[in-house]
């Protein structure tokens, strides 16, 4: 599935985003975003974070604005609107708690 999405991530022109896992608990969903694509502005449903798995990414509210490696968490804040660009063909893991 991460390998559909790094594929798809050459012609696509709005985000990417599959389902991963879920069980009772967790819910694990796949994302993609290319160089410049923005997952439009939204708030975490629930606790939530964010794992870079390819690339980078820049998570950004009205007032805070930061970078996200490769490898690299980060804890969505809950209840603040935010936006998700990328800044390269970039792939990462959204996991929220239930």
């Amino acid at each position: 599935m991460i390998q559909d999405i790094a594929i798809a991530l050459s012609t696509s022109t709005t985000p990417i985003i599959q389902p991963y896992y879920e069980n009772d608990k967790t819910k694990i969903i796949a994302i993609g975003l290319k160089k410049d694509v923005v997952l439009e502005k939204h708030t975490a449903p629930s606790k939530a974070q964010i794992l870079i798995i390819q690339r980078t990414v820049t998570f950004r509210t009205a007032t805070f604005s930061k970078s996200i490696n490769t490898y690299e968490t980060y804890e969505i804040p809950l209840e603040v609107e935010h936006e998700v660009i990328g800044d390269a063909d970039s792939i990462f893991l959204l996991i929220l708690s239930k």
